[in-house]
């Protein structure tokens, strides 16, 4: 009964996640199982769900220790590494 209110306001909103990828190298499978299992129940809620996956993690192990090109704190990629990658 307390969460009517709360689903009745946001029933039709739009919820972003960010899902790093780090979560998907995690030894407990339970988490992302669980992270799932929250964004679904938030749509069965009327919610309308975007999911932005990050890949900061997979990047970065696939380029070993490669150095990486920076520019204002982010990463450059140049042809060579995007190939890589």
């Amino acid at each position: 009964r307390g969460s009517a209110n709360y689903i009745a306001n946001h029933r039709n909103t739009l919820a972003v996640y960010h899902i790093p990828g780090a979560l998907l190298d995690l030894p407990d499978p339970n988490v992302f199982r669980d992270l799932m299992n929250d964004i679904a129940l938030t749509w069965l809620l009327g919610m309308k769900i975007v999911i932005v996956a990050g890949c900061r993690h997979q990047v970065q192990n696939k380029l070993g220790d490669q150095p990486d090109k920076r520019s204002q704190g982010l990463r450059v990629t140049d042809a060579e590494t995007l190939r890589i990658i």
